[in-house]
């Protein structure tokens, strides 16, 4: 049987404060808005189960930090 390699590729994130979408390549326990500049810690990170489950946590795996 061959192999394969399976790659995420980001984290998204909204900013409470002015609503902007954001992608981050790797984990971090804080991340900071390139638009407003506010900062937040990371509650837990959460990876979905199939494309299309929705970003409000249904069908997501939480990690906890």
């Amino acid at each position: 049987m061959k192999d394969v390699m399976l790659i995420a590729a980001s984290y998204h994130w909204r900013c409470p404060e002015c609503g902007q979408d954001h992608f981050e390549r790797f984990v971090a326990e804080r991340v900071t808005c390139p638009a407003c500049g506010s900062v937040f810690e990371v509650r837990s990170i959460e990876h979905r189960f199939r494309e299309g489950d929705s970003k409000n946590g249904n069908g997501h795996q939480p990690v906890l930090l």
